[in-house]
């Protein structure tokens, strides 16, 4: 539950009243029952301080206003919240890690959290949305080739090796509206970082195909540093965030947006133990062989695919040519667009990630340390000491 307050409510400094005054606020405008505990807390964007959360009486002073400040309170998990909302908030000298977190999971704050309901509304939506036959799940960690793969799965099920219109892949649980996902033509390519947990049910009952992208985490790692890096993913006061920080941090420490990639690719490991209908891509033999990959991943969605429509898609959707046609052709959606300017507005030093940066086997020799290659050697036998999926990515 998010209280919203327009900029018209109230202004920068304002004594905007006790924690009490602003629970009743809270029950009279959105109807929160009293019973609920609700624990206010700070949110991502920082806009209190000097309060005294153990004091209902403690007044709170907006500290800096954006586009839509709230009131960000934290509901203990009952029979009528499932999910626990949370917040993680890490600091490393000057660098401080804030997240919002769904179950433990941090997730970005994409628009369904800054509306009522939040995370655990859009979570809800997704998991009990209606699917349709032809849907195909596209399930990635971040940074494994989601738009990559999003690109060439938009042409195989099109049967053409025109380029999509947009920038930018919609995510499910990023849109404003899941409108945006209902009204789409089908086959729909429902797009996801969400752990397997949180897929639509239906979809996974009725036996629809998932395609689920896999990389190599040390790449993984250096690709998300840099995404992070240039948008301030992981808070406002990440500016300057140093490769260590962020490896100590958000690798060995595991405080990274979507949770672990560890996490995640275990979970979908097990996933394929029950679904047969689960299909992993791995970024690395694209890389090395795209024609043969695509016309796997064809087979699996049991396409029929020319042998000319494939060698174009396979020149089309090359690494180097998507990324020409991202940074020359292709333009972000329109709220996307609007979104940037307000984060632009709002903090100077804020740049939208690049959706294609380098896409390199082995990038990672140019960040990791020989001390830091050790201890994440010896985290990865750790946690992938049981799963299969461990054994398939090339760390040389």
């Amino acid at each position: 539950m998010y209280v919203i307050m327009s900029p018209t409510d109230i202004q920068r400094g304002q004594v905007v009243g006790t924690l009490s005054s602003l629970k009743r606020f809270d029950r009279a405008r959105h109807g929160v029952p009293s019973s609920q505990s609700v624990r206010w807390q700070v949110s991502r964007m920082r806009l209190y301080k000097n309060v005294d959360w153990s004091s209902t009486k403690s007044s709170v002073r907006l500290v800096t206003l954006g586009s839509y400040p709230r009131i960000h309170p934290k509901i203990e998990m009952d029979q009528q919240n499932f999910y626990r909302e949370g917040h993680t908030v890490r600091k490393d000298g000057e660098i401080e890690f804030e997240m919002l977190t769904i179950d433990g999971i941090a997730l970005p704050e994409f628009p369904p959290a800054r509306q009522p309901g939040g995370y655990p509304k859009r979570l809800n939506e997704i998991i009990n949305m209606d699917t349709r036959p032809g849907d195909i799940i596209l399930a990635t960690y971040p940074k494994n080739g989601t738009h990559w793969m999003s690109e060439i799965l938009d042409m195989l099920v099109r049967g053409s090796a025109d380029y999509s219109k947009e920038k930018l892949v919609k995510l499910m649980e990023s849109l404003p509206d899941m409108e945006m996902i209902y009204n789409l033509q089908s086959p729909r390519i429902l797009n996801t970082h969400l752990p397997y947990k949180w897929f639509p049910r239906k979809h996974i009952q009725n036996g629809g195909k998932i395609i689920h992208c896999a990389r190599n985490p040390k790449d993984t790692y250096v690709s998300f540093y840099h995404h992070c890096s240039a948008g301030m993913e992981l808070g406002p006061k990440t500016k300057g965030m140093t490769w260590t920080q962020f490896f100590d941090n958000c690798v060995i420490g595991k405080a990274c947006l979507y949770g672990t990639w560890f996490d995640y690719m275990k979970e979908m490991e097990q996933a394929k133990k029950n679904n047969k209908n689960i299909y992993t891509v791995h970024f690395e033999r694209i890389k090395q062989d795209p024609a043969k990959e695509i016309k796997a991943l064809a087979a699996f969605l049991e396409l029929n695919v020319s042998d000319e429509l494939l060698k174009d898609i396979t020149d089309k959707c090359l690494f180097e040519n998507l990324k020409k046609v991202y940074e020359e052709e292709k333009e972000y959606p329109q709220e996307i667009q609007k979104m940037i300017q307000r984060l632009s507005e709002m903090s100077p030093d804020f740049k939208h990630p690049n959706i294609f940066r380098k896409g390199m086997v082995g990038d990672w020799k140019s960040h990791f340390t020989v001390a830091q290659n050790e201890q994440f050697d010896a985290l990865y036998q750790t946690e992938m000491k049981d799963c299969n999926l461990g054994d398939s990515f090339q760390y040389i």
